[in-house]
């Protein structure tokens, strides 16, 4: 609960050991974004190219599908310098 969260937090200050622990969950918290971030660009590299239905004939019930193109070795390329970046991240907070 928050209060016991208070007494904790509190107790830490004054045992000196507060400021060692707020750093050690900052960087837990920034190495769990990086992870998420990682997972995301890896779903990202499986995607396909997209595909759109639109309604736009005044019949009211036709739909155009709309299909864009990608240059997959470009996306895939980003992807990986993205991935690259974030592990240089994640390895100099450890």
């Amino acid at each position: 609960c928050f209060d016991c969260q208070l007494k904790i937090e509190n107790k830490m200050r004054i045992d000196g050991t507060y400021d060692e622990w707020e750093e050690k969950k900052v960087t837990a918290n920034i190495v769990s974004w990086i992870k998420e971030q990682k997972e995301s660009i890896e779903e990202f590299k499986k995607q396909k190219s997209p595909e759109f239905l639109q309604q736009v004939r005044p019949d009211g019930y036709s739909v155009d599908k709309e299909k864009w193109d990608m240059d997959m070795g470009l996306v895939t390329k980003q992807a990986d310098e993205a991935l690259e970046h974030l592990q240089k991240m994640e390895d100099s907070l450890k």
